[in-house]
């Protein structure tokens, strides 16, 4: 799931901040791994990346997410795993995920021109 804005950004920090808090502050998620920044191993900005476990009918889905912001675009990116909702969010590899987010950050940038 990707959810992003483009225009003009006064403070991409903020627009990060405000990214990260929209999807953790809903009484159906908790914070199962707090965010930290990652660099992806290809290159470019950091990416903030963190795990949350959300509630959904008495189900536990386990959701990655990672968020970015510069001074045209604020975005998030969360992925789920059909296959395996409530997996246990502590071994997630970030990394990893950082990886395939800058990949979709960059596919996302180029299309916004």
């Amino acid at each position: 799931m990707l959810l992003g804005f483009y225009g003009t950004i006064d403070d991409p920090e903020e627009g990060v901040d405000h990214m990260i808090q929209g999807m953790m502050n809903s009484p159906d998620v908790d914070v199962a791994v707090p965010e930290k920044k990652f660099r992806p191993s290809g290159g470019g900005d950091a990416l903030t990346c963190g795990v949350g476990v959300k509630s959904v009918a008495g189900q536990k889905v386990t959701l990655p997410y990672c968020a970015w912001a510069n001074s045209g675009t604020s975005a998030s990116v969360a992925e789920t795993d059909s296959v395996d909702l409530a997996k246990d969010p502590k071994p997630v590899d970030l990394q990893a995920f950082a990886d395939k987010v800058s990949k979709i950050r960059s596919e996302a940038q180029a299309s916004m021109g």
